[in-house]
């Protein structure tokens, strides 16, 4: 189980008993440091840490991860996730082409998918980000808006599949001040993750904040063929899913003392 430290810096990663058995990274531009990174994705022996500028890349070695150099990338990337030898790239902050696919050589393959269109060209881009996941056969992308009750979903080539409403999400306010947009006040929705499961669905979790530090996970359950799907849970705590196995899920739990919560799955035939 690997987990990013953003505010580190730091990678960390976990055996299924919920021991640490590496880590490594910090703050900086060396080799095995970050700056600001936003996204982790792993595939095989590869590892993939996505910061402006571009996506490092470790390879396992005999004593851990190890330095295998830099793709750059020309967008701020908000997510990411592997396709093969391809990158899928949430492009944070463009409006237009949000979704990115990069070759193995960190060259653009693709642009597609729309962020939010309206308003001032602050507020496009500030509300233009989201999160990406791939994942099934054949590859699928679901893109969910951070701000917006939007999902959607697309083939790994960028061909739309189908576009979900959450009719039950709560919008935000928002203030427009000249080219730039005011914090949001709640009672508001921000999406936290998106998980494509091996299973054939997608889940897409958002943090409901009713009211500063009072905050309801909501997480959905879509068809990845069709988006067809409904609430799955809500949780009053704030726990929700960030993963998802054949036989094991693991949630979070917030507070003063945050941890992760590993469960294990039984088929009822």
């Amino acid at each position: 189980m690997f987990v990013l430290d953003r505010r580190t810096g730091r990678v960390v990663i976990f055996d299924w008993s919920g021991e640490a058995v590496e880590s490594f990274g910090g703050i900086g531009d060396g080799p095995r440091q970050f700056r600001w990174p936003e996204a982790l994705a792993v595939v095989g022996d590869s590892l993939f840490v996505a910061q402006a500028g571009g996506v490092k890349v470790f390879v396992r070695g005999a004593e851990g991860y190890e330095w295998d150099g830099q793709l750059p990338i020309d967008v701020s990337p908000r997510s990411l996730c592997v396709d093969g030898d391809a990158m899928i790239v949430n492009a944070a902050r463009e409006p237009v082409g949000t979704i990115r696919r990069y070759g193995p050589d960190g060259s653009e393959e693709i642009a597609f998918g729309g962020g939010y269109m309206f308003g001032s060209e602050g507020t496009r881009r500030a509300l233009s980000q989201g999160l990406v996941a791939c994942g099934g056969q054949p590859t699928m992308v679901a893109y969910g808006h951070q701000d917006l009750p939007i999902v959607e979903g697309f083939t790994g080539a960028g061909k739309p599949m189908w576009s979900v409403f959450l009719e039950d999400y709560v919008q935000g306010y928002w203030q427009e001040m000249g080219n730039s947009r005011g914090a949001p006040i709640p009672p508001m929705e921000v999406l936290s993750n998106v998980i494509i499961s091996e299973a054939g669905y997608v889940l897409v979790s958002y943090d409901r904040q009713r009211r500063r530090g009072q905050v309801v996970a909501r997480t959905y359950l879509l068809d990845a063929r069709t988006g067809e799907g409904g609430l799955l849970e809500e949780d009053e705590d704030g726990r929700r899913i960030l993963a998802v196995g054949d036989t094991t899920y693991v949630t979070n739990v917030p507070g003063p003392y945050p941890r992760l919560q590993l469960w294990h799955m039984e088929s009822e035939r």
